[in-house]
């Protein structure tokens, strides 16, 4: 399977500042520097196997009895198949930095990155009128985004025969639906209660509570 560009690109460049001349020959406790950024595009399988493939449901419905003391059962038409579906496209976009000083005895490297995940499968149901009557297939319509920002903080020495290291790491992310198939609403507190198009997930809906009222004066 392609992507809809019928294309997988990749592409990486670095730059090890702590190797140029102006770094090297005046911060002497200075072990690394450097940037890093990389972009690609992968597919990523998603959704149940082989739905491109219009086929039939075996043991549909019964069973049934057409000769005595014999059971049978049916053989029924799925949904549509969709013939176009294909793997969803992940680009993944990384800005990075690594650092290292006293001959890398400790470490830093910072990371920023965005996955793009395009052409999740899913399926027109509600964006149909109900008349249609009938099964839809699934299509890559779904869109999706992460972002985050990553730390790794390392340490690593020796004490006489004893060598040893640490590290620390710390991930903040966050997802966003861009595009999410099918969200339909009553009203305009529905969509606002309820909505997951172009809004972070993870968001929590909760109440404060005051505890109970215990006198007719609290409830004035």
């Amino acid at each position: 399977p392609s992507n809809r560009w019928g294309l997988f690109p990749m592409a990486s460049v670095g730059w090890r500042v702590s190797e140029e001349s102006f770094i090297r020959d005046n911060v002497s406790f200075l072990s690394d520097l450097k940037l890093r950024a990389s972009i690609g595009t992968v597919g990523q399988p998603v959704g149940s196997p082989f739905q491109y493939i219009q086929g039939y449901v075996v043991g549909s419905g019964g069973p049934y009895e057409f000769i005595d003391d014999t059971q049978v059962f049916g053989i029924a038409a799925p949904e549509p198949a969709n013939a176009k579906l294909s793997w969803a496209d992940v680009t993944t976009t990384n800005l990075a930095l690594d650092l290292g000083v006293l001959d890398n005895m400790f470490t830093l490297t910072t990371e920023v990155y965005q996955r793009f995940q395009d052409g999740l499968p899913a399926k027109r149901n509600v964006s149909l009128t109900d008349t249609y009557g009938g099964g839809l297939p699934e299509e890559n319509l779904n869109q999706r985004i992460t972002r985050g920002l990553e730390f790794v903080l390392g340490h690593k020495n020796s004490v006489g025969d004893l060598s040893y290291s640490v590290n620390v790491n710390y991930n903040l992310a966050r997802t966003m639906w861009l595009h999410r198939e099918g969200e339909a609403y009553t009203n305009s507190y529905d969509e606002w209660r309820n909505r997951r198009e172009d809004r972070w997930e993870g968001i929590i809906w909760a109440q404060n509570y005051i505890g109970p009222f215990t006198s007719a004066d609290e409830l004035r």
